[in-house]
């Protein structure tokens, strides 16, 4: 393997081998990825490591990951379950058209993600459209809530989905889950 930079840290959970690793919760500490939306900094080496056990991680350079699935090449690589390598979507724009509360009133909207950013709320009102998005928040709950009344009004909603970690690019493809696929590591490519 060409790595640039590989550093040991601890293991917070049991790493596999060729895995996507995350920061832990603690300076020195590496845990395996659980998703797309995983801060990915690199790829466990090639010795699975148990918890509190040392793991090291390489950072930059090229490294061999364990597919979750086909994955082409050069695509975008993020972690999928248990830190295999999926291949990286963007982080997708929604938008609906939904009718307007009270103030203060949550709006349920179909697609719209808990862990995503609010982009524009626009009262359509004819040729007179306003851009409510100062007053709107999303919840918690992924419902949205407006400090202004528009009730009896559509509103245009539209949402920016969830971050996506991407890791790298895959170097080589994989067909299917198991497959062993070389990737650049990139952490933090958009």
């Amino acid at each position: 393997m060409e790595y640039l930079l590989t550093r040991t840290f601890v293991a917070e959970a049991a790493v596999a081998r060729r895995r996507i690793v995350r920061l832990g919760s603690a300076d020195g500490m590496a845990a395996p990825a659980a998703g797309p939306g995983d801060a990915a900094i690199g790829v466990s080496a090639e010795l699975d490591a148990a918890k509190d056990a040392r793991v090291d991680v390489h950072l930059a350079g090229i490294a061999a990951v364990e597919a979750g699935g086909a994955v082409a090449r050069g695509a975008r690589v993020a972690a999928a379950a248990g830190g295999k390598a999926a291949a990286a979507g963007r982080a997708a724009l929604g938008a609906a058209v939904v009718d307007g509360a009270a103030a203060n009133v949550d709006i349920a909207v179909a697609g719209l993600a808990k862990a995503g950013a609010l982009a524009a709320v626009v009262e359509l009102a004819g040729a007179a459209s306003v851009d409510r998005t100062a007053a709107f928040a999303i919840r918690a709950d992924g419902k949205l809530r407006g400090s202004a009344a528009t009730d009896g009004k559509k509103l245009l909603v539209v949402w920016r989905g969830p971050p996506v970690s991407v890791v790298g690019i895959a170097l080589t493809a994989a067909a299917a889950d198991g497959d062993l696929i070389r990737v650049a590591i990139q952490p933090g490519l958009a």
